[in-house]
């Protein structure tokens, strides 16, 4: 094949690929099929209340995206949203996919705002996801290698679809790992955007805070990292503190303590598969992790641990959505990995950690 003609492809890969496999995940994500309940499930936090800010604690507060919906449904006409409804109660496909969704029709422009922005976050993300790895993991940096890390990415994310999914998750892949990327390529602009409305989208963009002062080309020396440290924590607290304040007369606790229910499930609510599973991903993880790059062993230390101390106490420890934050950089760690296996020339050779990239 020639220069030009895998230029063509690759070019056509990176545009078509990640809209594509993006909208294959969206439809997984928010459709309820055997354990997964889709996106409009939850009794104390439904769509519609979630948009509306009705929702319980903690949901409610999560509130960056159901607040943009709800911004554009204010400012689209009426008579074009009730035309909208119409047309799904009266298309009997339309209506087919609204109940098996458990959508109501009459938020049919509010559920249409969601579901497109959502679609972009997941592509957003799969963007992301394989710059991250092309900045930390020294693999050829093309348009082909992108899509595929990118798609692979993405499909990686179907097997945590349990539980319920949540209008905010699209949002907090997308925003957390964008601010990781910016960490690894030395990029503070695009890093403080993802991180003030990552902060608007989930109080777990506090992990971003450690990592970002533990980032040599970012913090820069120990004086500018107590400066520093000291606006990210101070725009942190601004932003949540005022987020509660604004919903603090919604229902339910701040936490919700689920311990004993975790215990049981160490006992009795895991099978032989999930400890096999666990085993792969960890020796996966793990190989030559003396190698690996130090941003992503710092960031996986940042993430993960505090992720699962988090989901023992305060939510479902194999609610895998919980883990989102510490995904991609778990994704670059394996990627790291499987470029370092023998397969890749000389047996057993193990390549030094390549230098993060410039920004792209």
């Amino acid at each position: 094949m020639s220069i030009a003609s895998r230029s063509s492809l690759g070019w056509m890969a990176r545009l078509f690929v990640l809209p594509v496999v993006a909208a294959w995940v969206l439809v997984a994500f928010i459709r309820p099929c055997g354990p997964h309940n889709g996106l409009n499930q939850y009794e104390r936090a439904p769509f519609l209340d979630l948009v509306h800010g009705t929702a319980y604690h903690p949901y409610v507060n999560r509130a960056l995206l159901p607040a943009t919906v709800r911004v554009i449904a204010a400012a689209t006409p009426l008579s074009f949203q009730r035309a909208l409804t119409d047309r799904v109660r009266n298309a009997g496909v339309l209506a087919e996919v609204f109940d098996e969704l458990h959508w109501e029709p009459e938020a049919a422009w509010a559920y249409s705002v969601a579901t497109l922005l959502m679609w972009g976050c997941f592509a957003g993300f799969g963007f992301f996801a394989a710059r991250l790895c092309v900045r930390t993991c020294g693999v050829p940096d093309t348009d082909l290698v992108r899509a595929g890390l990118g798609a692979a990415a993405l499909l990686g994310l179907l097997p945590l679809f349990t539980y319920n999914s949540f209008p905010y998750d699209p949002p907090q892949l997308l925003l957390f790992t964008m601010a990781l990327d910016a960490l690894a390529g030395g990029s503070g602009a695009q890093f403080w955007g993802a991180f003030l409305l990552c902060c608007a989208n989930k109080e777990t963009a506090i992990l971003l805070i450690p990592i970002a002062l533990t980032t040599t080309s970012f913090a820069g020396s120990k004086g500018r990292s107590w400066r520093l440290g000291g606006l990210l924590v101070g725009a942190y607290l601004v932003i949540r503190l005022g987020i509660g304040y604004a919903f603090r007369s919604a229902p339910g606790a701040t936490f919700e303590f689920h311990l004993l229910r975790n215990l049981r499930w160490f006992t009795h609510g895991w099978v032989f598969n999930d400890l096999v599973d666990l085993l792969v991903i960890v020796a996966l993880l793990a190989f030559a992790w003396p190698a690996k790059p130090d941003f992503l062993k710092r960031a996986f230390v940042w993430t993960l641990p505090p992720l699962a101390i988090m989901a023992l106490f305060l939510g479902f420890i194999d609610e895998w959505r919980g883990y989102y934050e510490a995904y991609p950089v778990a994704f670059a760690l394996i990627v790291d990995t499987l470029r370092r296996l023998p397969w890749r020339g000389t047996p057993g050779r193990v390549d030094a950690p390549a230098r993060s990239a410039p920004g792209s």
